[in-house]
This record gives C-alpha cells, sequence and structure tokens, in this order.
C-alpha cells in the first residue's frame, strides 16, 4: 500500500512540474533580453516572474514582437486577430495587422484583400496601436485636414483636449487645446471664431488652427510650414527661406489648399494672455484664405467714332466685325485669310492712327483648338511698337488707355533685374515699374489680368525671331491683348451644341443592367449624362455619351501613335475633399488602345497616385449603342464593389467623370469645366467640383456579369 501512495505522489509532482510554464523570452524597448515566465496580462502591462520575483512591464517597454507574445499568452487581442479599426474619418475598417511596408502597413481584411495606408489614416488610438506594432513614428498630421471639421471629428485624431474655452465677453470664439503626438510642437489648438466680425455667426466647424513651437526652434517660414506638416508645394524658395520677424503682421499666402499662415514669436507676445501664446512659445496661426469678392466686369467702351489723334482701347475692337472697325481705323493695309491646309485664321493689320504705335493688327481665331471655325468677331487685338520704346509695362497701358485697376501679374516673366531683386530678399518690383523684357530668354506666355475680362501678353522684338514677319517683324515689340481664358466660363454656353442622337432606351432605362430610373442624375447636359447607384455591395457609374458615334481611333499630340475614346472616374473615397493616401482612387476606361476595360489608380497624397493596374474587383467597358436615328451612342460603364473603396452604405463620397472621343473630336467633364471656350479632358480636377453621392441610398440587386468587362473581352 505504501508503494502505491508513493507512485502516486511521484506522478502528481511530475505532472506539476510538466504543467509550470516554462520560462519565455523577453525583449525590451531599448534591446535586453531577458528570460522569465508569463503570470498574467493586466491592460496594457505584463505580469512576469524571474528566479521567483514577479515584475510589472508596460508595453510600452517591450518591443513589439514581446507585446504581441504577452497577448497571445494572456489570451488577449494578438496581431493575428481580426480587429475593428476606427479611421480619423470617423468609419471602421475590419482587419488584422501584418507587415510594415515602408511608410504603411499591411492589413489584411476579412475578404482576404489587402488594405495599405499611412498611420495618419486612423484615428489617434489606432495610430498609436499601429505604431506600437509596427515599430513606425506616429505621423506628423496636416492640419489642413481639421478645417471644416467639427471639434468632435478631429478628436479622433487628436485625443481629448487639454482645454476648452467657450465664449466670453465680446470675443465669441471656441476653442480647444489639445497635446500633439508630433514631438517639434508644444501644442494645437483648435478654433471656431466668427467670419467677418465679433457680430456674425459663429460656425459649426474648426476655422482657425494655432500651432505652437518651443521658442527659438524655428528659423525660417519653410522650416515651420514643415514642422506643422503643411504642404509647401508651388513656393519659391525666396519665401521658404524667409526669415520669421518677430512681428505678427507678416501674412504668408499661397500655401497649398489655400491656407494663409501668420508668424508670432514669442516675445511679440509678452502682452498676451497665456491662453493665446505662452512667453516660451512661438507661434503659427493659420486659416482658410478668404477668394476675394468677383468685381463686377466693366462694360466694353461703346463703339462711338474717336478721333483719330486719339488712343485705342482694345475693348472698342473686340466682339466687333471688321467692318465696324474700319469705321475708325480706315481701310485695312494687309490682309490675311486662312490657307487650304494652314492655320483657320483671319487677319488684318492698320495704320495706327495713335502716335507711338506702328500698326494694329486685328485676328479672328477658333478659341476651342484649331479644328473649330473661326468667330464671326474680332477676338484678339495686337499692337506693335517700335523696339525698345516702351520700357515699362505701366508705360504699355497708358499709351493704349487700359483700365489698370485690378491688374495683377500672375506668374509673369522677370526681369533681370526683379531676378536679382528676389535672390537678394527684396520685394518684387510692382508690375507697372518691373521693366519688360528685351531677351528672349526672359519672356514666358503668361499674362497681366485687366479689368473686363481681359489678358495681355507681352513679346519683346528679340522673341520674334523665331516667329514668321507677318506677325512680327524684327524690329517692334507686341502686346496682345484678348479675353482672358477664365472670361470664356461665362461664353461656353454661346457655343454652337454639338450634334446629338438620341435613344428613348436609353435614356429611360441605361444600359447593361443600369437602374436609371433608380438613379441620381449628377450632370445631364447635350453631349453627356451622368448617372450613379449604389446599393450595399457596389457602387454602378453610367455615363452616356450622346454626342458621340464613332468609335474609331485618333493619334496622340505630336505623335503618329493610335490613342482611343477614353473615360476617367475620381472617386475623393472619403469625401474630405483632400488627396487621402491608400483612400482615393481614379477608375479609366480604355486608357491606351492595348490596355482596354477599367483600370485602377490609388493616390499616394498630394495629388501622385500609383500605375494603372488591372487588378480592380470591379468591372468596365465602353460601347456603342444603337439610336433611332440610325446612328449609334457611346455608353462608359463603372462597376464597382464598396469593399474595395472601404466604404460602407451611408457614407459619403465624392466623384466627377471626364471623357474624350477622338471622332468626333471633343471632350466633357462633368464638373462643365472650359478652356479657351471648349470643354476640356483632365485627368484631375478640383476637389471642390466633385458631385456629393451617399452610397447605399438605393436598393435592389445587380448582376455584375450583365456588364462587359473588357479587360478580357478585348485584351
Amino acid at each position: 500500500m505504501k508503494r502505491i501512495l508513493l507512485a502516486i505522489l511521484i506522478a502528481n509532482v511530475v505532472l506539476a512540474l510538466a504543467q509550470s510554464p516554462a520560462p519565455q523570452t523577453w525583449t525590451s524597448s531599448d534591446g535586453r533580453v531577458i528570460q522569465a515566465k508569463f503570470i498574467k496580462l493586466d491592460g496594457e502591462t505584463v505580469i512576469i516572474e524571474k528566479d521567483g520575483t514577479s515584475f510589472a512591464v508596460p508595453f510600452e517597454k517591450l518591443k513589439p514582437e514581446s507585446v504581441e507574445l504577452a497577448k497571445k499568452l494572456g489570451g488577449g487581442t494578438s496581431q493575428n486577430d481580426y480587429q475593428i479599426w476606427k479611421t480619423s474619418f470617423g468609419t471602421e475598417i475590419e482587419a488584422r495587422y501584418d507587415k510594415a511596408n515602408g511608410n504603411t502597413v499591411e492589413m489584411i481584411q476579412r475578404d482576404g484583400t489587402v488594405r495599405r495606408s499611412t498611420l495618419d489614416y486612423f484615428d489617434a488610438e489606432g495610430a498609436a496601436k499601429l505604431s506600437q506594432l509596427s515599430g513606425l513614428p506616429l505621423p506628423v498630421r496636416n492640419p489642413t485636414t481639421w478645417f471644416g471639421k467639427t471639434f468632435e471629428q478631429c478628436e479622433l485624431v487628436l485625443g481629448k483636449p487639454q482645454k476648452t474655452e467657450e465664449p466670453n465677453g465680446e470675443w465669441r470664439s471656441y476653442a480647444r487645446y489639445y497635446k500633439s503626438a508630433n514631438p517639434a510642437l508644444s501644442r494645437i489648438k483648435l478654433e471656431r471664431v466668427p467670419d467677418g466680425s465679433m457680430s456674425g455667426p459663429v460656425p459649426e466647424t474648426v476655422n482657425t488652427v494655432w500651432i505652437y513651437f518651443p521658442k527659438g526652434k524655428i528659423e525660417t517660414l519653410g522650416q515651420a510650414l514643415t514642422t506643422a506638416g503643411l504642404s509647401t508645394d508651388g513656393l519659391e524658395d525666396a519665401v521658404l527661406n524667409t526669415k520669421l520677424q518677430l512681428s505678427g503682421s507678416d501674412l504668408f499666402k499661397g500655401i497649398k489648399g489655400g491656407i494663409r499662415a501668420i508668424w508670432a514669436t514669442a516675445e511679440n507676445t509678452k502682452t498676451r494672455p497665456p491662453q493665446y501664446q505662452h512667453p516660451d512659445e512661438d507661434s503659427l496661426f493659420l486659416t482658410v484664405e478668404k477668394p476675394r469678392q468677383a468685381k463686377p466686369p466693366v462694360p466694353l467702351t461703346p463703339f462711338t467714332s474717336v478721333p483719330p489723334a486719339a488712343p485705342h482701347s482694345p475693348t472698342a475692337f473686340l466682339g466687333k466685325t471688321y467692318e465696324e472697325c474700319e469705321k475708325v481705323l480706315g481701310a485695312p493695309l494687309k490682309s490675311t485669310t486662312p490657307t487650304d491646309g494652314g492655320r483657320p485664321v483671319f487677319s488684318r493689320e492698320y495704320k495706327s492712327p495713335t502716335p507711338g504705335i506702328s500698326r494694329i493688327e486685328l485676328v479672328r481665331m477658333p478659341e476651342g483648338g484649331m479644328s473649330n471655325p473661326p468667330p464671326e468677331t474680332v477676338n484678339s487685338v495686337t499692337y506693335y511698337f517700335p523696339k525698345g520704346s516702351l520700357t515699362t509695362m505701366g508705360a504699355v497701358f497708358n499709351k493704349l488707355a487700359l483700365d489698370r485697376a485690378g491688374v495683377s501679374n500672375r506668374t509673369s516673366y522677370k526681369s533681370k533685374e526683379a531676378s536679382e531683386a528676389a535672390r537678394k530678399g527684396v520685394r518684387s518690383f510692382s508690375p507697372w515699374d518691373e521693366p519688360l523684357p528685351v531677351d528672349a530668354l526672359q519672356i514666358s506666355r503668361s499674362a497681366h489680368k485687366i479689368a473686363g475680362g481681359l489678358a495681355a501678353y507681352f513679346t519683346p522684338a528679340a522673341a520674334s525671331l523665331a516667329t514668321s514677319a507677318p506677325y512680327q517683324h524684327p524690329d517692334e515689340d507686341a502686346l496682345q491683348v484678348k479675353r482672358d481664358s477664365e472670361d470664356q466660363l461665362s461664353r461656353a454656353q454661346a457655343l454652337p451644341p454639338l450634334v446629338t442622337h438620341d435613344s428613348p432606351e436609353l435614356r429611360q432605362n441605361g444600359a447593361f443592367g443600369f437602374p436609371q430610373a433608380a438613379a441620381k442624375i449628377l450632370r445631364d447636359s447635350k453631349e453627356a449624362r451622368f448617372s450613379a447607384w449604389s446599393n450595399a455591395d457596389w457602387l454602378y457609374v453610367q455615363v452616356v455619351v450622346w454626342a458621340d458615334d464613332d468609335d474609331a481611333l485618333g493619334t496622340m499630340a505630336g505623335s503618329d501613335k493610335p490613342s482611343c475614346d477614353q473615360t476617367l472616374l475620381l472617386i475623393d473615397a472619403d469625401a474630405d475633399q483632400q488627396d487621402t493616401a491608400q483612400v482615393d482612387r481614379k477608375y479609366t476606361l480604355d486608357p491606351f488602345p492595348n490596355m482596354r476595360g477599367i483600370h485602377m489608380q490609388t493616390s499616394l497624397g498630394e495629388g501622385k497616385n500609383t500605375l494603372l493596374s488591372r487588378d480592380s474587383k470591379g468591372r468596365g467597358c465602353i460601347r456603342f449603342l444603337p439610336a433611332n436615328d440610325g446612328k449609334k451612342i457611346r455608353v462608359d460603364s463603372f462597376l464597382i464593389p464598396l469593399s474595395e473603396l472601404g466604404r460602407k452604405p451611408g457614407e459619403k463620397v465624392r466623384l466627377i467623370v471626364s471623357g474624350t472621343s477622338k471622332k468626333p473630336d471633343f471632350a466633357y467633364n462633368s464638373a462643365g469645366l472650359v478652356t479657351n471656350g471648349r470643354a476640356m479632358f483632365y485627368t484631375s480636377m478640383p476637389k471642390q467640383t466633385y458631385h456629393d453621392f451617399t452610397l447605399g441610398e438605393q436598393t435592389g440587386k445587380i448582376e455584375a456579369i450583365a456588364l462587359p468587362d473588357d479587360r478580357q473581352d478585348k485584351q
């Protein structure tokens, strides 16, 4: 009996030893390695035991792989488990962390698709977790993403505020202060302040941002913008290298996203209360640049008989027939008419009645391209001056009696004097006093904008050596005046309509199972109808191009390479009117003759995109269907799964389309944008021109197979 009891005791001891957990390898965040037994998991802390002594180790002091081990042993969430991740836009995705890939993390969703995102796509908690798992640094958030958002939306990224302020006395503002994840910043302040005046209404969303820096750490504007996470695209080196001054009156404009910035140093804020700025902080004040109120157009000068010795403004000639102009200018010295194979341009030259002007040329030229007919009236006036007789743009305008009100020198040429002054940090000359260029290498075709919707282009005699004599003599300077291209927007409706065909079936029902009756029409013009429909699974977009009845190939501009009809669908998937990396999409139908069907690009942020990919899970095609007059009508269709967009029913997206036809030669876009009076094919368009669309508002099912997929059918 004693032997049996002894055997049982020995067996229990062996079993207990076998069940005792073996020590694991743990690595601290600074690289030290120990062997210790796992005891338990306590929130974000793991309890381990070594040599009979227990230790509580916070996750933040462990390497990511040790944190993962602790969660696994403690029955907590593992990186191999699917989790709900909240985004900085208030949406959710279900996925598991896989690995870091460059500056992004790769997540695997329930359906097996891989999602690559930067950490700033996630809210503050999610970004912190993924930073710990991946080893990537916490993101520097771009402050422009906070404009137009509520405090609650911003706190998905910034976390809870450290301090809040309500309106007090005359200062009717709401403000919240936040700790920044960016170690180079002291804190961040978001404000809702009345627009226009203290008596105005307080907006519901953020319209000013204060970025605070430790005193003396920032020296230049470029350094301030970069540290704050703002884009410096489009800003010249002279601006970026500007040494920041003590005064808060230095106003910087032109920052990407329509932002203006004011800098204030700690020394400039000694009289400010601490809630605005501490004496040991410098600050950058940011707000959205308000568009200037457009001035009403100046009416054209009535065409009356002018004394021959008086100056002649181009407003006396633009929009008039040659016969009307010749009542003032007399008979032409020379006439030019279109020739076979040449430019479809009509031109007449006149002796100028104004001293100091050699001659005047009145031109009727096509406004939408060389394939368009010229107008019946003058749309371009060129004045020729003796070489070097006028030295500044102000002198030219005075000579022509042009209105100087509201003139801007938009990215115009820079004289040697102005360029040298810019290099020395001196403010540029005004457009009136800046010397006119004399060197052909200095000239550009950028325009001076003039009151009345006009634009002026100056060309020195030296630049005329590359042109033919009928347009400019080598001993003459020239100034061309015509309607500004932006003014064409208001005149686009006056263009002759394209010939269109019709089909009752397409107009009522759409094609390929597209539920036109339930769809939302986002734009319907004589050229094309753009409609969108969505259920819980799909976004279905269809464009019926009424004006296109020919699928013939064309050639690329300046090349003999073949080119085909093409359509582009741009989707602002998070509807934030920003380029959001790994979120926004571009879908192209038939980008090249040898690449038919739907192709996808993913945003990389800052206007950049991935290369064209055939990996979309959607379908798409361009087809020509019968019309009721024996012609055909082009139909462009995109069918895209919501899972590919990372969106769910009820969420909003913004989208827009643009397309081109080779025969007949024209283009369209659903924003109605035109250049020189003609609709154009745009590969990118301002986000504010996109159309709002809510996903999943419609119900019903779609048979995806009903829509041809040209990747298989025509490759």
